[in-house]
């Protein structure tokens, strides 16, 4: 009986408007080429954020309003911080009253030179070579110049100051300069090359 009515409902039923071939693409033929694209584009990524890279390092954009030095001079900053409120410790008791002086040169010693320098201007670049030929322990730090020259020349790691952050911490407007520490305070000497 089932086959009766299956074969009574099996049949030409008319047609109701235009018919059209299937413009659907394979879902997996889709998936795939938005992969190819994907990848291309990845890769051209890549190559752009490379040589970005590459052009960067060569060319450090110079620290904002640093200034070479044109006379040499020492001077010294001093490292005391006054707490501006209370500071206290995982249980809540105060460890540092508002007002406190804290000397960070009690608590945190350097005994090498940090050397900030334009990595552009010869003169600089060769004293911070003398510096190094006198064996003292000097850090570089670039504010400008080329980083991948210097790493080339001198085979060594060399320090960018970006975004100028370390010289305005240690108040260095002028290079070059070399910051030690001096007892409890900073030692910053500016150096006509």
């Amino acid at each position: 009986m089932l086959a009766a009515i299956g074969a009574a409902q099996a049949g030409e039923i008319g047609r109701l408007g235009p018919t059209y071939a299937i413009q659907e693409v394979d879902g997996r033929v889709a998936a795939d080429a938005q992969k190819a694209r994907m990848a291309a584009r990845s890769h051209e990524f890549e190559v752009k954020a490379r040589e970005g890279s590459r052009q960067f390092l060569d060319r450090l954009p110079p620290i904002k309003d640093m200034a070479r030095v044109e006379r040499s001079q020492r001077r010294f900053v001093d490292l005391v911080h006054v707490v501006p409120q209370d500071v206290q410790d995982s249980q809540g008791r105060v460890v540092l009253k508002a007002g406190t002086s804290v000397n960070y040169g009690h608590r945190a010693r350097f005994d090498g030179l940090l050397y900030l320098f334009d990595g552009g201007d010869p003169r600089q670049v060769a004293l911070l070579e003398r510096l190094w030929n006198a064996k003292l322990k000097v850090q570089p730090i670039l504010v400008a110049g080329s980083y991948t020259q210097l790493v080339k020349r001198f085979r060594r790691p060399f320090y960018y100051d970006y975004g100028g952050a370390i010289s305005r911490k240690l108040t260095v407007t002028r290079v070059p300069a070399l910051v030690g520490q001096d007892g409890n305070r900073l030692r910053i000497e500016e150096i006509k090359p």
